[in-house]
């Protein structure tokens, strides 16, 4: 699988010159990563395209935050993120297990017992 993944994703980095940043595969799992002002060209190509035709996207990620907002709203993001953190609320609300941990076998409790 990864064979066809690297493939895959050399085919798209040679369709698109100078959109594709980088790309991975690691854990039967392609990475692609291109700049904001290259997504929906990006995108658009890898679902109209024949060699890929892609009908979901799972995830979008990777915003650096930090580069695009003014001093004052990171420093109220940095506040907003540090209240919820301390009072549980949103995605600290419950147990978490950081994605690189994940990926290498920790899962929580009801993960393990098929629990949701």
């Amino acid at each position: 699988m990864n064979e066809a993944l690297t493939e895959l994703a050399e085919y798209i980095d040679g369709a698109l010159p100078g959109e594709v940043l980088d790309w991975t595969v690691a854990h039967d799992e392609l990475a692609i990563v291109v700049g904001a002002a290259s997504i929906v060209r990006v995108l658009t190509f890898l679902r109209d395209d024949s060699n890929c035709l892609f009908k979901q996207l799972v995830d979008l990620c990777g915003t650096d935050y930090r580069r695009h907002l003014p001093d004052q709203l990171w420093d109220a993001y940095l506040a907003a993120e540090a209240e919820a953190k301390s009072t549980r609320r949103g995605i600290w609300r419950g147990k978490f297990i950081e994605p690189r941990m994940w990926h290498r076998g920790d899962r929580l409790a009801c993960e393990r017992s098929g629990e949701r």
